[in-house]
């Protein structure tokens, strides 16, 4: 297409596309009165007979069209206002043609107005209007003509066949019109408070809402960072989204093999059947899906500053090449997300690390001080009984251990090294035994059976889980015995404890300790609560990575 008519072109459609719809439907009934006086002016002989009245119609339907072209009616369009109108026109059309040799009447060729009409203001409501008035009008113009002796059967099949034919294909602009105009909505609607949630929180919704667009039955969401050999692979099927967390370089040069090089760097791509199936083996996925036909599976890349992946969804309910465009749109919107989730973690880390060292900072210049402070006076206290002399030097041995614990604390925030491990056996052990001694009951380690040392994030927050159920079992169960064992594997930790206590009620097994459970919920593990006859066993899971 040459520039020229490039731009009559795309002047053209901004003209159309910019214009009022309520004034192309008064220009429109205006031309179409126009042109049948204009035949009635050119061919007074049609119609034979009630050539007065049908003139007489024309004349008070052409004042009705000037008068609603230069004052248009100015009301919602849910108003009835606009029915009435398209009634009165499609009446009058009617009236014309039955006045006119009804079915072989010349205004025929006007009825596809007000059926045009209702479409540009109601959409697939309108049409199906519209289309009803006019094949009751064309019976009921029909039925007499073919009663009266002379047959035109012939005319009110074609004519009817004619208006369900330009009705139905009307009916499909006007309903590939809405949905997208809906598609549109909901991607302009792209959920942006998902950073409140954690990320398996936030992938659940991006996902939802994403399959949703487009109606699609299975999603894949892959991305890995530019630098390093560090992803993820994301994907939602059926209503339940899994995460797949990989930093094995050879994992991920097979994907870029498999699945980031077989899509462009911009725009997106038709997936078919061999190539779906070598991208989902070589990001691990089972083909779990139970879909017989021929999978549309249609794909798109992103880049970002740190990121780069890829969006796939299977079987859009969309025509091919809007399936396309939308699912480019996706993967941008998924693109951006990821950025800005990933800056927010960043600032949050930030804020949270300089809150810490803050708390460090006040817990070394005030409960420290405090601490050493009473330590030296238990120190210099006269103690009149010999007896009471072990007691003094329990409470000593306990505000020392305090202070142990807060200066290892202030020490490790001045020096945060997250990437290192711990041996959580001895570890444990070393708290078993304070335990024993601050609660004046026997702890014990029953059983560690662990693979790999544990992240310091990890057993702080085990430590801190068996403390507060040792506390919880002495302060409400009046429990003289603790037992502790730890379980798991790389991927999740499985921490019972069991005491001897007075237990719980029976309606309480199922809520148990509150703040043992929101510990667990904020990394995503989950907690059960049994009896152990006499007494409780808690057993919690507990993930090695966490949800956030």
């Amino acid at each position: 297409m040459s520039r020229s008519r490039r731009e009559v072109f795309l002047s053209t459609r901004n003209t159309l596309l910019y214009s009022d719809p309520e004034r192309l439907i008064g220009i429109g009934r205006a031309v179409t009165v126009g042109f049948a006086l204009l035949a009635m002016y050119l061919d007074p002989t049609q119609p034979r007979k009630f050539q007065y009245e049908v003139s007489t119609l024309l004349a008070a339907y052409a004042v009705f069209a000037a008068v609603l072209l230069l004052r248009p009616i100015d009301r919602p369009t849910r108003s009835l206002a606009h029915l009435w109108v398209h009634l009165i026109d499609s009446l009058v059309l009617g009236l014309l043609a039955f006045l006119s040799n009804e079915l072989t009447s010349p205004f025929f060729s006007f009825f596809s107005f007000p059926l045009l009409a209702m479409t540009m203001r109601w959409g697939l409501k309108g049409t199906i209007l519209g289309a009803a008035i006019l094949e009751v009008m064309l019976l009921v113009i029909g039925i007499p003509d073919i009663l009266d002796g002379n047959s035109e059967l012939n005319y009110l099949i074609v004519r009817g066949a004619y208006f369900l034919v330009f009705a139905t294909m009307l009916g499909y602009f006007a309903a590939y019109r809405e949905q997208s105009r809906a598609r549109l909505i909901s991607l302009a609607n792209w959920p942006t408070d998902n950073l409140a949630y954690d990320q398996y929180a936030w992938l659940s919704r991006m996902c939802r809402h994403a399959t949703t667009v487009l109606d699609g039955e299975e999603l894949i969401v892959v991305w890995r960072e530019q630098e390093s050999p560090r992803g993820c692979v994301a994907h939602w099927q059926g209503g339940q989204l899994s995460i797949h967390r990989n930093a094995d370089p050879n994992y991920w040069s097979s994907v870029e093999t498999h699945a980031f090089a077989r899509l462009p760097a911009r725009g997106a791509r038709l997936i078919d059947r061999a190539n779906l199936a070598e991208m989902k083996l070589a990001l691990g996925i089972a083909g779990t899906s139970s879909i017989t036909k021929e999978p549309t599976v249609i794909a798109a890349s992103f880049h970002t500053l740190r990121f780069t992946g890829l969006c796939a969804i299977s079987n859009p309910d969309s025509r091919p090449e809007d399936a396309l465009s939308l699912v480019e749109i996706i993967a941008s919107h998924f693109a951006g997300e990821l950025e800005r989730f990933d800056l927010v973690s960043q600032v949050s880390d930030i804020a949270r690390s300089e809150e810490r060292e803050k708390l460090a900072r006040d817990l070394h210049d005030g409960v420290l001080q405090d601490l050493t402070a009473i330590t030296l006076k238990l120190r210099n206290a006269h103690v009149p009984l010999p007896e009471q002399t072990p007691v003094l030097r329990e409470i000593e041995l306990l505000i020392a251990e305090q202070q142990r614990r807060i200066r290892h604390f202030v020490e490790d925030q001045r020096d945060r090294r997250s990437s290192h491990t711990f041996d959580a056996a001895s570890e444990l052990r070393v708290l078993v035994g304070r335990l024993a001694n601050q609660w004046a009951i026997d702890v014990e380690i029953e059983e560690i059976d662990l693979p790999t040392k544990l992240p310091r994030g990890v057993l702080e927050n085990v430590e801190q889980l068996v403390s507060e159920a040792t506390a919880n079992a002495v302060r409400h169960g009046a429990a003289r015995q603790v037992l502790v064992r730890l379980s798991g594997d790389s991927e999740k930790l499985a921490l019972v404890i069991r005491d001897d206590g007075k237990g719980l009620a029976e309606e309480k097994l199922d809520t148990g300790s509150s703040s043992l459970r929101s510990r667990l919920e904020k990394f995503g593990g989950s907690m059960s609560i049994g009896r152990a006859f006499p007494g409780l066993e808690i057993t919690m899971n507990i993930p090695m990575r966490g949800r956030a």
